[in-house]
């Protein structure tokens, strides 16, 4: 398996991380008391960390805008499943992971990259519109499950560097947050909304413009995402079919 496809999916989830803390936000607004607002950076963080890591489901969506270009990841995660669609600079995909098995469709740049050297225009012709399915330790696949872990993920996205401190309150979309901000060598690195409603779970990451990018993530649904299935049978073709080698 190449370098370059065992990058693709990786650097999805450096993307993520990479929003955390990026920006100096602002506060403002009234923000109702959950408690959070007495507390210092580091024990605001704990309480989000801890009560993401006490939650079933959730929904994350990522916005980056990089040198005029929109890439958007939108991922679920439910009962140990996960399933989203993502576009990135190598295509775009639609991925669903249950159990040990991958499901991904993908565009022809991305399904090129996925499987190269092994692509072909037949293999294109005859993976057009559907689901390839593998296990998670298929040397084509494997490399797509490193988004199958929700706390995985969680934990990579609530780790900032730096000094953490209280932000101030900040509404967003009707609900009542606390945000902090991370200092490293003293410049300010970004920040992170809370939610100070009692459940203090992670609301919102936003970045601030540079010359060439801005982007956002944001968490909902926490606890409420419906289970996540395989798709259909007749939308999956197994990659041990394609005998790719």
């Amino acid at each position: 398996m190449s370098k370059r496809r065992v990058g693709l999916f990786a650097a999805l989830i450096a993307a993520v991380a990479a929003l955390l803390f990026i920006s100096s936000g602002c506060g403002g607004g009234v923000t109702k008391s959950g408690g959070l607002e007495t507390l210092d950076g580091p024990a605001i963080l704990a309480k989000a960390k801890a009560a993401a890591s006490r939650a079933t489901s959730v929904h994350i969506k990522v916005t980056q805008v990089s040198k005029g270009t929109t890439s958007v990841s939108d991922v679920a995660f439910s009962g140990g499943a996960s399933t989203g669609t993502f576009d990135t600079e190598a295509g775009t995909f639609s991925l669903t992971i249950v159990g040990d098995t991958i499901y991904v469709r993908a565009d022809d740049s991305f399904a090129k990259e996925l499987l190269a050297p092994a692509y072909t225009s037949a293999i294109a012709a005859t993976i057009k519109g559907k689901y390839i399915s593998g296990p998670t330790t298929n040397a084509y696949l494997g490399s797509l499950n490193q988004f199958s872990d929700m706390s995985s993920v969680l934990s990579t996205i609530l780790s900032p560097s730096g000094t953490v401190t209280p932000l101030g309150p900040k509404a967003i979309d009707g609900i009542d947050t606390v945000g902090i901000v991370a200092k490293k060598n003293g410049t300010e690195s970004g920040s992170l909304y809370v939610a100070n409603d009692g459940t203090d779970l992670p609301v919102s990451l936003v970045s601030a413009a540079t010359a060439t990018t801005t982007g956002s993530v944001r968490f909902d649904k926490w606890g409420t995402v419906p289970a996540i299935s395989a798709p259909p049978a007749d939308q999956v073709i197994a990659i041990a079919s394609l005998k790719l080698g």
